[in-house]
């Protein structure tokens, strides 16, 4: 039976103490992860030393409810970053 839910769910919240974006994966391992523009001037690397950069964008997981392992993760944000390139060459996310 195929899934009824999204793998990934975008959000770009304006009224959250923590200024978005977010991407939540609602897969093993489920967790939210923050995505940072790394072109912004105004980012600051040493701040945010677990984020992964992939290309323009860190992303930085916040809150995982499943244990996984560095490679599972590895891999997770990779799949994200991909995604996420994907969904603004299609233009369905505008950052």
């Amino acid at each position: 039976m195929a899934r009824q839910f999204p793998t990934y769910i975008f959000s770009n919240p304006k009224n959250t103490k923590n200024k978005g974006p977010f991407i939540i994966h609602t897969i093993f391992p489920k967790c939210i992860c923050k995505v940072h523009d790394t072109t912004d001037p105004l980012y600051n690397s040493d701040k945010y030393p677990i984020t992964l950069h992939y290309g323009r964008f860190g992303i930085e997981v916040l809150e995982c409810w499943d244990i996984a392992s560095n490679e599972e993760f590895d891999e997770l944000t990779r799949r994200i970053n991909n995604w996420l390139w994907k969904q603004i060459e299609i233009g369905e996310i505008q950052l």
